[in-house]
């Protein structure tokens, strides 16, 4: 089997009451409908410092981990109590061993406000935000909860972390409409990388106006046409939008949800081959989600040099439960007439 980069734990946060799991460093979650995988990636993106700045503009302003987690979760009521069990529970924990070194956080429930709270070397001392339960307003000091850090020993910055959603994308898009005077730089790479997903070649991406003073982005064709991205499926979208923030951001571990979304099969092919490249180049984690099981034997055959796996995943009254496969467990299962997905004598 592969070897595992990451050993993650979880109590208490959001669907999960209890699970741990080892995931290789190309992992595809694959499971139903609440079966933990997007709690998986959004609480090894929150992991890093909740109140960083991510490439996403919401409501106007640069939005932080805590803000895009409650963009993607916004519904009736609101508030940020979604990120605990149930909505009730009072201590939520993720710990994480990524590479060797270990990285933990704590989420507290102080009735009007949240705590998050975690150990941070770089800054010679804990580090912990605080923020209104229900607006997600930060606030001033409060007293800090007792805290046992039972086997952690000098602990290192969490590595950095990029999530992407298709729920993100216009989000993206006025990030990189307000950066453009950086991301002009890196265009020309990522049309490159383009080639072969529509019938013209795209030779760059470009920022114009479109009515007004409206900017929007453009795929630049070799002969010079521009053809507006918005206007060219979803699937190119998808595949600009994140190779985009990719090369903006230069993370660590990138956090892929509902990868197969709006993806044909070329596409999708298209996204995985450009993953393998940045792995092998790069050397990152890359860790995404599926419903698909045919994407996940896409992402899993193309990505198999780098060591991809399937984690199958299960939630049964909050426990976590999850199972490795590779390849061929898949075939095999398939030829068998077993669907993974709903084979709950695998998780037992």
């Amino acid at each position: 089997m592969s070897s595992h980069v990451i050993k993650l734990s979880i109590e208490n946060f959001k669907g999960i009451a209890k699970g741990e799991l080892k995931l290789p460093k190309v992992t595809v979650l694959m499971g139903g409908n609440n079966s933990g995988k997007t709690s998986i990636l959004e609480a090894l993106f929150l992991l890093g410092n909740p109140s960083r700045t991510t490439p996403y503009i919401i409501d106007g302003t640069p939005a932080n981990v805590l803000k895009v987690l409650n963009y993607m979760h916004e519904g009736p009521g609101g508030g940020y109590a979604f990120l605990l069990h149930k909505y009730t529970a009072k201590e939520a924990k993720i710990e994480a061993v990524i590479e060797g070194k270990q990285h933990n956080l704590r989420i507290y429930d102080k009735g009007l406000s949240l705590i998050f709270y975690k150990l941070l070397t770089s800054q010679r001392g804990r580090f912990y935000c605080s923020i209104d339960k229900n607006t997600g307003a930060p606030l001033g000091t409060e007293p800090v909860p007792n805290i046992s850090w039972e086997g952690v020993s000098g602990p290192e910055d969490t590595p950095k972390s990029l999530y992407v959603h298709p729920l993100l994308r216009k989000a993206a898009w006025m990030y990189l409409r307000n950066n453009w005077y950086k991301v002009s730089s890196i265009t020309p790479l990522v049309a490159k990388r383009l080639s072969g997903i529509t019938r013209e070649s795209i030779f760059n991406i470009t920022l114009e106006p479109f009515v007004g003073d409206v900017l929007t982005l453009y795929a630049m064709t070799e002969d010079g046409e521009r053809v507006r991205l918005s206007d060219m499926g979803e699937g190119i979208q998808v595949l600009t939008t994140t190779m985009l923030l990719y090369e903006m951001e230069k993370p660590r571990i990138v956090l892929i949800d509902n990868i197969e979304a709006h993806l044909n099969p070329r596409a999708l092919r298209k996204l995985a081959s450009w993953l393998l490249d940045v792995v092998l180049k790069d050397d990152v984690i890359v860790i995404s989600s599926t419903h698909s099981l045919e994407a996940a034997k896409l992402l899993v055959s193309t990505l198999d040099e780098a060591g991809a796996r399937v984690v199958l995943l299960d939630l049964r009254e909050g426990e976590l439960l999850s199972r490795e496969l590779n390849l061929e467990d898949l075939e095999s299962l398939e030829d068998a007439g077993v669907d993974p997905r709903l084979a709950e004598a695998l998780l037992i």
